[in-house]
């Protein structure tokens, strides 16, 4: 048995967890005046490397999961991703969760941007 052809390998799926998308690419910032980050190869790099705009058609199933009370990295970074894996022809399944002191309950409800998907809440 060979080796597979390197330009017919891909991701069968994908689990992303906690990703921060496009939290510092200049012109996408979350967080208001943030400053680039130091040194200037890093800030080059998420400037260059945006995967919720640069995935590849269609995209693997992919299950993210995220924090939606995150001042640093808000969660719209996984809003994002989820946005960009269904626009590029592939399945998302959308958990984010909310951490409290208290026990963690689960709640479904729709996600605007997965076109009546569901996502599911914790908390």
């Amino acid at each position: 048995m060979g080796l597979p052809d390197p330009g017919s390998v891909g991701a069968q799926f994908a689990i992303i967890g906690y990703g921060p998308i496009s939290t510092n690419a200049v012109g996408r910032q979350i967080v208001a005046d943030k400053a680039p980050l130091p040194p200037p190869e890093k800030q080059a790099f998420y400037d260059a490397v945006q995967p919720d705009v640069q995935l590849e058609s269609p995209a693997p199933p992919s299950f993210i999961v995220y924090s939606n009370n995150d001042p640093v990295v808000p969660v719209v970074n996984a809003y994002r991703l989820a946005e960009g894996i269904t626009k590029s022809g592939g399945l998302s399944s959308f958990t984010y969760l909310r951490m409290r002191l208290t026990a963690l309950g689960l709640i479904q409800r729709t996600c605007p941007f997965l076109a009546g998907r569901r996502c599911v809440k914790h908390g």
